[in-house]
């Protein structure tokens, strides 16, 4: 007698073959739970527009645009990333935030709605902003500031009157130092206090640096006239 066990079996592989080549292809993939988002349809996006406008406008904007320092934008994220995000917040997988009370009441099927609608909008545009001013020249404004005390310390540092120190060469922080203490009164000169009090920390250290960048040289000081010679009568009547 034949055995037919192994016939019938291929019989039956075949038929299984035969059976799945005919399937007929789907046009995409099964979407993961992470992923739906990605297929919501346009009910789907309508409902997350109105559930946003009950929980995440105030911060977010109606249309994913924050007005608000430090809230983010959300217009035009990724569905998929939007999603698992709402849920972490809404799971406790995200530190405790105003978020986690604005998704706390919305359903699987709400968050994956909401992702959907914020991710079918248009990213916000670049703000256009205003350069900052550019910054002073730190030699430039010390320069401008020692107009102030060329009367006394001469226009480049290098005074002609006696009593008078010269300020060209000097280390600048020992400058800005100095002019602090006539500021604070641990230096004491009435004139040096009343100019010191006007000026910043910043403005002592661009003085400073304008004075150490000028070229030395000796203070043109006038020596002391020599008393007039006495006449012979008045030295023998001296004598006298």
């Amino acid at each position: 007698m034949t055995d037919i066990r192994p016939a019938a079996a291929g019989i039956v592989w075949l038929a299984l073959c035969t059976t799945a080549w005919a399937q007929p292809a789907t046009s995409k993939p099964a979407a993961a739970d992470d992923l739906r988002a990605m297929y919501a349809t346009s009910q789907d996006v309508a409902e997350g527009k109105r559930l946003a406008q009950e929980s995440c406008a105030r911060c977010h904007g109606a249309n994913g645009v924050s007005a608000t320092a430090g809230i983010p934008h959300i217009a035009g994220q990724r569905a998929a990333y939007l999603h698992l995000q709402l849920r972490a917040y809404k799971q406790g997988g995200r530190p405790q935030s105003p978020m986690s009370g604005a998704v706390g009441f919305l359903s699987e099927d709400g968050l994956l709605k909401v992702a959907a609608y914020y991710a079918s909008l248009d990213p916000p545009q670049r703000v256009a902003t205003k350069a900052p001013p550019p910054r002073p020249d730190p030699l430039q404004a010390g320069k401008s500031a020692a107009a102030a005390c060329g009367g006394c310390h001469g226009s480049a540092g290098v005074t002609s009157i006696p009593g008078t120190p010269s300020l060209v060469g000097l280390d600048p922080s020992y400058f800005a130092a100095a002019m602090a203490g006539y500021k604070t009164g641990a230096r004491k000169s009435d004139v040096m206090a009343g100019f010191a009090a006007g000026l910043s920390d910043a403005e002592f250290n661009n003085l400073g640096l304008f004075y150490a960048t000028q070229k030395p040289a000796k203070a043109p000081t006038k020596a002391p006239a020599r008393p007039p010679p006495r006449s012979a009568e008045a030295a023998t009547a001296r004598r006298g």
